[in-house]
């Protein structure tokens, strides 16, 4: 493996290649970790083998199913904390469990668009493990393009979105060109309709040490809790 990666650096293509790479390898922790029936899961990197990767399963349902960015429901989607550094090559990828098995029973809804939107965490995240609640307004400037390779440049201050009409699976290719707190960014998966319920699995696969965290508390879960 290791020779053959060294081979592939070598090829004038390498950047679409490496983020392919990534991408195949967060479908394989992911069906790793939904054949063995676990919630979370995460891959080490080495010396030898320079990627790590990290899986989370979750679902939208009554209370988060917040839909699109366009919505003032947005807020209430799943937030999951992804940390990654500086200079890292971030693959993330959403899938939507339930789409085949909806396929294969004929259910008669509106097809689910999954999409998937990234920011900078905030300090009062950070401290609180609360969602954040400006997320739209913190990240009010469209992240750049790297090149025509479509990959998304994170930095502080902008919004790194992915708004197709695609079902079952979207994959978002993202270069971290500046650091934040603690590494520390704000993963959203969310879908185009607001009340559209489904199981999914968020994977991210980077050539750096990356990990996504559990689900940020809601602030109406915490202020029921705290009474």
């Amino acid at each position: 493996m290791p020779s053959l990666l060294s081979t592939l650096e070598q090829n004038a293509r390498y950047e679409l290649i490496r983020f392919e790479l990534l991408a195949s390898m967060a479908r394989a922790l992911s069906s790793s970790m939904q054949r063995n029936q676990q919630t979370s899961s995460s891959l080490a990197g080495s010396a030898d083998f320079r990627f790590w990767g990290s899986a989370i399963a979750a679902e939208w349902t009554d209370g988060n199913a917040g839909g699109d960015r366009k919505h003032a429901s947005f807020v209430d989607n799943p937030q999951f904390l992804l940390r990654a550094p500086k200079g890292a090559n971030v693959c993330l990828v959403l899938q939507d469990v339930d789409e085949a098995a909806r396929e294969q029973a004929r259910v008669k809804q509106r097809p689910i668009f999954l999409r998937l939107c990234v920011v900078a965490a905030s300090a009062e995240t950070l401290a609180t493990r609360l969602t954040q609640l400006d997320i739209n307004a913190s990240g009010a400037r469209p992240a750049s393009l790297k090149d025509e390779s479509g990959v998304l440049m994170l930095e502080p201050d902008v919004q790194a979105a992915l708004d197709v009409s695609k079902t079952r699976e979207v994959v978002l290719r993202c270069h971290v060109r500046q650091s934040t707190l603690e590494d520390a960014w704000i993963v959203v998966p969310h879908v185009g309709c607001s009340h559209q319920h489904a199981r999914f699995v968020l994977s991210a696969f980077a050539d750096q040490p990356v990990s996504l965290e559990q689900m940020l508390l809601p602030w109406d879960k915490r202020m029921l809790t705290s009474r």
